[in-house]
C-alpha cells in the first residue's frame, strides 16, 4: 500500500495478533484470527488483506476494528 509516497508494510497473522494485545485487546490467538478470516466467519474478525495465499493486516485496520470492537462502560 502507499499512502503520499510511503509505503506501509502489512503485518503478519502473528504480527497483528501480537499488536492487538499491545494496544489492550485480550489475548487473540494466530488460529482464532485464522478462524475469523475463513468464509463462515467473514465479518467476525478485523479486516485483512489477501493476495494469493497471503493475508495481512494494515494498523489502521487493527486500531479501527479494536475501537469499533471495545465496549465503553461509564
Amino acid at each position: 500500500m502507499a499512502e503520499n509516497g510511503k509505503t506501509h508494510r502489512l503485518l503478519s497473522r502473528k504480527e497483528a495478533a501480537v499488536y492487538l494485545e499491545t494496544i489492550g485487546c485480550p489475548r487473540i490467538s494466530v488460529r482464532t484470527l485464522e478462524k475469523w478470516a475463513a468464509n463462515k466467519n467473514a465479518g467476525n474478525g478485523p479486516p485483512f488483506t489477501k493476495m494469493r495465499s497471503v493475508v495481512g493486516y494494515a494498523k489502521a485496520d487493527l486500531d479501527s476494528w479494536a475501537y469499533r470492537e471495545a465496549v465503553r462502560i461509564a
